[in-house]
């Protein structure tokens, strides 16, 4: 009797989990709010039981708030919270197991910098790009393939302490000048991380070309990927390679003849998008942008409790050091690396994308550097998608 009434028990428990439903979503379907407004969260369960909930500004970030509710199955039940500055926040439920997540902004325009930029900021970086200066360009570049519409070679040019630029580049087989895209990578060190993009040149016409940021070539895992690095100093951080590495590809861009000499736009998703703007910012021959879930902004977020974008520099000198003077020195030195002092800089129009569930670049990060862009911007909100937050017509906008 005991055995069969603990394999019905069992049976039971499972069949929750198999078929136990839970959601929840905002009161509004723009997920959108002024500060001090009551949010609402409505979760909807299959099920009747206790439901735990939490919300933060994201993954990272501290619990702004917790509770235990009790729901009825069918019936909507609520959860209520305001804020008081501008921000994204999400919300967490589970219910025996069945968990589910919703974002909401609040006032996401109204997002500022935390702290200022570093008074040689353009000094430091003007520095940087007449170093860059010194070295000849040195384009070495391979043919791999052809189609009716394209050439793609690989590519490779001179950089900065002996290093190369690595990389693809695909031509229109038709008559040029033409408009160029320069596209920034991911983050990672795998072979692929950057690819041939010669559907850009053949569907839109325009010299496209892709970049790694590492020392080897494209399909090469680099075992000596973002190494060395020093975050703590300005001069000894890893994406000084990168941005250098991106000038001097629009350096070759420009020296080619088949280039208009003006229409170059740069692109980039998650660590891309954060080197899209930087790009962007640093390089005034670049003349539009699009950026999808940025990374590399606002690393200084979490000294103030609020979300930082990846890599999270903070979060890393408190895991590995722990001490308030790396944690200064990493926050002060990486402001030469934020996404958030290069925007400013952009006078071209920019394309974003962002996601309201987002742990990795969370949206309220590369909002507040889309915040210091001064020219005519498009923004895509997704709000029910998280660090895979990209969208089919992507492309589309280089028209």
């Amino acid at each position: 009797m005991t055995k069969r009434l603990f394999c019905l028990l069992l049976t039971f428990v499972l069949s929750i989990g198999v078929q136990a439903q839970v959601t929840v979503s905002t009161d509004r379907p723009s997920a959108n709010y002024s500060v001090g407004e009551t949010i609402i969260f409505k979760v909807h369960s299959t099920i009747t039981g206790p439901l735990d909930y939490e919300i933060r500004y994201s993954d990272r970030s501290k619990v702004l708030e917790k509770g235990k509710i009790d729901v009825i199955a069918g019936q909507d039940a609520e959860i209520l919270i305001s804020v008081e500055n501008p921000c994204f926040i999400i919300c967490k439920v589970n219910i025996f197991g069945n968990e589910a997540i919703a974002g909401a902004s609040i006032d996401p325009f109204d997002l500022s910098p935390l702290e200022p930029e570093p008074v040689d900021f353009d000094a430091f970086w003007e520095g940087m790009k007449a170093q860059l200066a010194q070295i000849p360009i040195d384009p070495q570049l391979t043919f791999i393939f052809q189609t009716p519409a394209s050439k793609t070679y690989r590519i490779n040019l001179a950089n900065i302490d002996n290093r190369r630029v690595y990389g693809y580049i695909s031509i229109p087989t038709t008559a040029g000048p033409f408009a160029a895209v320069l596209q920034v990578p991911a983050y990672g060190s795998f072979p692929g991380n950057a690819i041939p993009i010669q559907y850009v040149a053949e569907n839109l016409g325009m010299i496209a070309m892709s970049i790694s940021i590492h020392n080897t070539e494209p399909d090469v895992q680099d075992p000596n990927a973002y190494q060395p690095d020093n975050p703590s100093v300005k001069e000894e951080n890893y994406y000084r390679y990168a941005l250098m590495a991106a000038v001097r590809s629009i350096d070759y861009i420009y020296s080619r003849p088949d280039f208009d000499g003006n229409q170059l736009a740069v692109f980039g998703i998650s660590q891309g998008g954060g080197l899209a703007i930087s790009t962007a910012g640093l390089d005034s021959r670049v003349k539009l942008l699009v950026d999808l879930v940025p990374a590399l902004c606002r690393h200084d977020g979490l000294r103030y409790a609020r979300p930082s974008g990846h890599p999270h520099y903070i979060t890393m000198s408190r895991l590995n050091v722990g001490t308030p003077e790396d944690e200064y020195a990493i926050t002060e030195a990486t402001k030469y690396y934020d996404a958030v002092n290069f925007a400013k800089r952009f006078q071209g129009p920019s394309l974003s994308v962002f996601g309201y569930l987002d742990g990795t670049c969370p949206p309220a990060t590369g909002f507040t550097a889309n915040n210091q862009l001064l020219n005519s911007k498009m923004i895509v909100h997704v709000r029910d998608k998280g660090h895979d937050a990209y969208f089919a017509g992507q492309y589309d906008w280089y028209r």
